[in-house]
């Protein structure tokens, strides 16, 4: 029987928190847990040439900087790893011969292919390319537009697909084409001249005071056709037709004074008069005792 050390000095580890093997040659094994964990006898036994096998009961101690030495290789990657990946330059489309109009050749590249992303009612990545001054601004990656440099801006390197999580457009249909890509880089060599709009990137707001107004449904009524006039019944005395009836007649129908029909009837209207006082009769009012 061999008895591995499987007891460290230090804080404990739940290794045998649930059941597992451990598929190789116990001496070997038991070495290299030597060697990495500091282990002492521990209670229970491996025998050679077999699997070792640790219980649900069983459990082990490691020291913490043993523990910090185990978890440092995962976070210390190396630093190549962590720089990107270079772009090649060499796929970029060469660049367009002769002058370049931005609101002829370039704008409508940017109104038909990146609008719908960063536009007005959506900015991916903090990028506006509908305003200049957002637009040379750049987004949350900073400037995407380096005038006179076509192969250094990011605006380049997205619509020509250099880099595959951020290519413009994301649709593959709706790429651009080299010679569209050629006339960016020319307007960006140029020295990305944009006719100055006028225009304030404002962030859009979703608070109901910032949305645009919207008509309200309402419920159609129908406008009555005639009108009661007269002292005469509602029902035998009309107006005419709006439709057939002249200005004077509808003015003479709705500026009819009102009629005793309209007035409430005499005996309410005297019900809300001031009430009188009645007057007080003397045998009504007793005497004091002590008068004569």
């Amino acid at each position: 029987m061999v008895q591995p050390a499987l007891a460290a000095e230090g804080s404990l580890i739940s290794c045998g928190q649930f059941a597992r093997t451990i598929e190789m040659h116990p001496p070997i094994a038991i070495g290299a847990m030597k060697n990495l964990w500091e282990l002492q006898p521990a209670p229970f036994s491996v025998e050679p040439n077999r699997t070792l096998r640790v219980q649900p009961a069983d459990y082990c101690m490691a020291k913490p900087t043993t523990l910090i030495l185990l978890l440092f290789p995962v976070f210390a990657l190396p630093a190549a790893e962590l720089k990107s990946t270079p772009l090649d330059l060499r796929q970029l489309p060469p660049v367009a011969a002769g002058p370049v109009d931005f609101v002829k050749d370039i704008q409508p590249l940017l109104a038909a292919k990146c609008h719908a992303c960063h536009g007005l009612e959506k900015q991916k990545g903090g990028l506006r390319l509908d305003i200049k001054a957002a637009a040379l601004a750049g987004g949350d990656h900073g400037p995407v537009v380096i005038p006179g440099k076509s192969a250094e801006s990011k605006l380049v390197h997205a619509v020509a697909r250099l880099t595959p999580d951020g290519a413009m457009p994301p649709k593959e249909a709706e790429r651009f084409s080299p010679a569209e890509i050629g006339r960016i880089r020319a307007w960006i060599d140029a020295g990305a001249i944009w006719p100055d709009d006028g225009k304030v990137a404002v962030k859009k707001s979703d608070h109901w005071a910032y949305q645009p107004s919207r008509p309200r449904r309402t419920s159609r009524v129908p406008l009555p056709t005639r009108f009661a006039t007269g002292s005469s019944p509602p029902s035998t005395t009309t107006c005419p037709s709006i439709s057939s009836a002249s200005s004077n007649s509808l003015a003479t129908c709705c500026q009819t004074p009102p009629t005793r029909r309209r007035l409430p009837p005499v005996s309410i209207a005297r019900r809300l008069q001031t009430p009188k006082v009645a007057p007080i009769r003397r045998s009504s009012v007793a005497r004091p005792s002590w008068t004569a």
